[in-house]
């Protein structure tokens, strides 16, 4: 069984909020018997899926940690590991053990037959594309424009995550059996350190973030034009984005469809009409909304829509769409309703 210290990790994460009083901080001994392996932990126990509470072993007294109780933890009911947040979740602490490390693993990246064929490859840049990554650009970096017929999961897991963050990455290394990752995203602070046991053919993954306290706010990018403003609030990989678009009064914004894109609107403030018109018809619907009564409105792809503000002040109107804006690919295309 191997034994892995959190000691670095929980050190990096706890001396970025100096404010702490410190008190009777413990750690615990913590062993996963689905993974072979064991940890000191910042807790004195934690709940099981099945609800009940296991304790720990004592290992030993900290001045890092405020209180013992400062920390909570579960594991799940499938025993992989555990998953560790203080009161306020502005700290998380991830210990688990995994067979693979992403989908394209799962799905037999090693496998050198399976890679030459022109299926596995279309694979691979299926996920590429369900994740919003540019695949070309990624093989081109990483692997001189082709990926090798033997690929080592650990370095491709590396190189995409290095990909991923781009510019947001503090610190990287990686070796013969591991490699360590950090990133600052949002204003969080992300650790990551993947261990591959070569023995079981199988990964120790151990995360963790922290949200600083001075940085729970964060500033938003604003498109501005006489017609009002637009932003981008959230940006999800699986659950679309969030913006919010100003208009003034008597503007119009819109006169466009989607092909694959699918909306949601809520006028927040103010008041205003939301035209539709099929692209195949000559038929207008209308939809007249207000902050009186909250109510949103289902942007279906292949409607040419628009939103006018019909008051006297200024609309506030939350976007939500089902996939992330792209560039290269906006499926924007202008159409008057």
């Amino acid at each position: 069984m191997k034994k892995f210290s959190l000691k670095f990790m929980l050190f990096a994460t706890l001396c970025l909020f100096s404010s702490f009083v410190y008190a009777d901080g413990v750690f615990s001994k913590y062993t996963n018997e689905v993974f072979l392996f064991s940890i000191n932990v910042p807790i004195i126990q934690y709940k099981v899926g099945t609800g009940e509470i296991a304790n720990l072993d004592f290992v030993k007294n900290s001045n890092s940690i405020p209180t013992k109780d400062f920390f909570s933890a579960f594991e799940a009911e499938s025993g992989v590991g555990l998953t560790i947040k203080d009161k306020s979740e502005s700290i998380t602490i991830l210990a688990y053990g995994t067979n693979y490390l992403n989908i394209e693993e799962a799905e037999g990246l090693q496998d050198m037959e399976y890679i030459k064929s022109s299926f596995r490859i279309d694979y691979i840049k299926s996920v590429f594309k369900k994740d919003k990554l540019d695949y070309n650009k990624f093989v081109k970096k990483y692997y001189n424009g082709k990926l090798p017929k033997n690929i080592d999961p650990l370095i491709y897991d590396y190189n995409k995550n290095l990909f991923i963050y781009g510019e947001n990455v503090t610190y990287s290394t990686i070796g013969k059996n591991f490699y360590i990752i950090s990133y600052i995203e949002n204003n969080k602070i992300y650790y990551k350190e993947i261990i591959y046991s070569k023995n079981r053919g199988t990964y120790l993954v151990f995360e963790a973030s922290y949200l600083p306290k001075d940085k729970f706010s964060y500033e938003l990018t604003e498109h501005k034009d006489n017609r009002g403003a637009f932003v981008e609030i959230i940006k999800t990989l699986d659950s679309g984005q969030f913006s919010i678009s100003t208009s003034k009064p008597g503007i119009t914004r819109g006169n466009h469809y989607h092909n694959t894109k699918n909306e949601k609107f809520l006028v927040i403030k103010g008041e205003a009409i939301i035209r539709f018109r099929h692209i195949y018809s000559d038929e207008v619907i209308e939809y007249p909304v207000s902050d009186k009564k909250l109510e949103v409105v289902d942007i279906p792809v292949g409607y040419t829509h628009n939103i006018t503000n019909t008051g006297d002040s200024e609309m506030i109107l939350v976007i939500w769409a089902n996939e992330l804006f792209d560039k290269e690919n906006p499926d924007t295309y202008y159409l008057e309703v």
